[in-house]
């Protein structure tokens, strides 16, 4: 170790131009261990004496020792400015040694030192050009221990805030309490750099920014006790919030003609990308019912296309980006309400009980199916759902614990489904899985229409009036509707005298209409009608009747009640209307008029007298 220092002192004292220290020890370390140890004296830190700390060199000295590496002991530093390519040179003085590591190209070495006593260092830096830069550090290793970058972060924004989660090395984690996220916006002038401590190790919230900018963030752990140094993360980009969802453009339907039973349908969409920086879609697709799976996938494109069954689906889309996911673009693509005879045919339904229904099928689909489905449901409600095996034409449904039982009075829609795939009824996949058999409707037990059309009449003649109505609303007919019954009332007018039982007095009784009361005296002239009722029955796709044979210039009154299998309902709020009147106009009609107004006239004048003498 002598000759070392010798050739060391050699190159300090000589002539030589700094080019040639240079070569010089580059020799040095081609004919010397990588590692020297040599007993400490003055001379050791007279090392490469020529080497100067200059701003453009060699800087940036630090030695540590780190929990994440058993407690290894390292130096690293930061190059300078020189171009070529350089050696490094590091020289560790402790107590009553010194250790030289030469012929380095890293920036980091591991040392062995003693973890109780105060190290110095000098590192020097020696270009091919001949350049030497040194710099220097000095410290008690046991205040040296260093803790971090952290191994994993990951960041999540959400209404103004960002969220950062991360983990340690294990050596680490019970050792850092807490960390600090250094944060500022990109490319916003005047934005400075703002800090902010977390309240665990593993997770921090950076809040009120601006959800529109991008930001760099930068984390550290909290120095204490066991982590004398935390080591600073590189910085991380954060890409701006999502904020907005995505617009639907157009969704079309179209029925697959390969296979009946089922439809394609192309949804497509579109995101502002001046407001939205984005990376892709999320497209989730599932059954309205709620039978899994939800089938979800990512894709670049503002467009996709499914086979679907008749049954209803629930589809969500949303941007998202490495940080965000915006909110969803929801839509549900609706069942075919409209066809209860679909596909190969329809499914019968027989109701045993609230709990347990059979469903049959025709024969025929037993030579290419094994598999059902069947959804039914009340209108606007969530459809319940079995899928299930079956060899035969029929299948009895006994409800599992968690599907409700059939309520009386309402009507249900189901569905009958079929499955390729005969290794599991359940889906594989929302997507191309099944197609509809056919849809029918059923209750588990009728009951008469609460509820009445809304009646109105128009277009009378002398002998006919046509009558409209309205359908009575499918929860309030209870029942699949057989008819309706309409209920119509016509008033005569009579008179004639009373006589009473004392024989004191007379009476004129005058029929008008139902309710009317007279009096010409004192005494009582009971006015009492004598009415006609008939009825009709017509069909319950009919909203319109014409009422013929009807006396002209007559008072009429309506009222229309639909029917069930359990029997007839509530009647509709009455009507009147009367006939056109051309009877007076007739021989007939004048003479009948004559003699109402001679009865009037003699029987109503002698009434009158007896009342004064009486």
């Amino acid at each position: 170790m002598t000759s070392c220092r010798h050739q060391i002192s050699h190159e300090r004292s000589g002539p030589d131009t700094t080019r040639t220290r240079g070569l010089l020890l580059a020799l040095v370390a081609a004919f010397h261990h990588a590692e020297a140890v040599f007993p400490a004296a003055e001379s050791c830190r007279d090392v490469l004496q020529h080497c100067r700390n200059e701003p453009d060199g060699v800087h940036d000295l630090d030695c540590f020792w780190e929990r994440a590496h058993r407690g290894r002991h390292f130096c690293t530093w930061k190059p300078g400015r020189d171009p070529s390519e350089k050696y490094y040179t590091l020289l560790i003085h402790q107590t009553n040694k010194c250790t030289l590591y030469t012929n380095r190209t890293s920036t980091r070495v591991k040392i062995s030192v003693l973890t109780d006593k105060v190290l110095k260092a000098d590192v020097f830096e020696i270009g091919v050009s001949g350049v030497c830069t040194k710099d220097s550090f000095q410290g008690s290793m046991k205040n040296l221990s260093r803790c971090g970058p952290p191994d994993n972060v990951s960041f999540r924004r959400s209404e103004g805030r960002i969220n950062v989660s991360l983990t340690w090395h294990p050596k680490e984690m019970k050792l850092i309490n807490h960390f600090n996220v250094t944060y500022w916006a990109q490319g916003s002038p005047g934005w400075s750099k703002a800090s902010q401590q977390s309240e665990n190790a593993t997770a921090g919230t950076v809040g009120s920014v601006d959800s529109s900018l991008a930001y760099s963030l930068e984390i550290r752990c909290v120095n204490n006790s066991e982590c004398n140094q935390c080591m600073l993360s590189p910085v991380y980009s954060v890409p701006p919030e999502l904020t907005t969802a995505p617009d639907l453009v157009d969704l079309k339907e179209a029925d697959d003609a390969a296979m009946g039973g089922r439809r394609t349908v192309s949804v497509a969409w579109k995101l502002d990308p001046g407001k939205n920086a984005h990376d892709g879609y999320n497209v989730t697709i599932g059954k309205a019912s709620g039978e899994a799976p939800r089938e979800s996938f990512n894709t670049t494109e503002r467009q996709v296309t499914f086979i679907l069954s008749y049954s209803s689906y629930h589809l969500e889309i949303s941007a998202f980006n490495n940080v965000s996911t915006s909110p969803p673009l929801r839509h549900t693509i609706r069942r075919r309400e409209e066809q209860l005879g679909v596909g190969a045919g329809k499914p019968n339904v027989t109701v045993h009980s609230n709990r347990s229904i059979n469903i049959s099928w025709r024969d025929d689909l037993m030579e290419k199916y094994v598999c059902y489905s069947a959804e039914w449901m009340v209108r606007g409600q969530k459809a319940a759902y079995m899928s299930y095996h079956s060899k035969g034409s029929s299948r009895m449904l006994n409800f599992l614990d968690d599907i409700e039982s059939l309520e009386p009075y309402r009507r249900y829609t189901l569905t009958l489904h079929v499955r390729p795939n005969k290794d599991t009824c359940n889906l594989k996949l929302v997507n191309n899985s099944e197609s509809t058999y056919g849809t029918t409707q059923f209750y588990f037990l009728e009951g008469s229409p609460v509820g009445a059309p809304n009646v109105s009449s128009y277009n009378t003649t002398p002998d006919s009036a046509v009558l409209q109505w309205s359908s009575i609303p499918e929860e309030e007919a209870r029942g699949f509707l057989l008819g309706y019954v309409i209920f119509y009332t016509m008033y005569r007018s009579e008179a004639r005298m009373v006589k009473s039982k004392d024989g004191t007095r007379m009476t004129l009784e005058y029929h008008l209409t139902g309710g009317e009361h007279l009096r010409a005296d004192s005494h009582h002239l009971s006015l009492k009608s004598i009415t006609l009722i008939a009825d009709v029955t017509v069909n319950p796709d009919v909203n319109r009747h014409t009422l013929k044979g009807l006396e002209s210039g007559a008072p009429y009154e309506v009222q229309i009640s639909g029917f069930t299998q359990a029997g007839l309902g509530v009647r509709s709020k009455l009507i009147a209307f009367k006939t056109d009147n051309n009877e007076y106009f007739k021989p007939s009609g004048i003479i009948k008029l004559t003699v109402i107004m001679a009865v009037v006239l003699i029987f109503g004048t002698t009434i009158i007298k007896r009342q004064a003498i009486i």
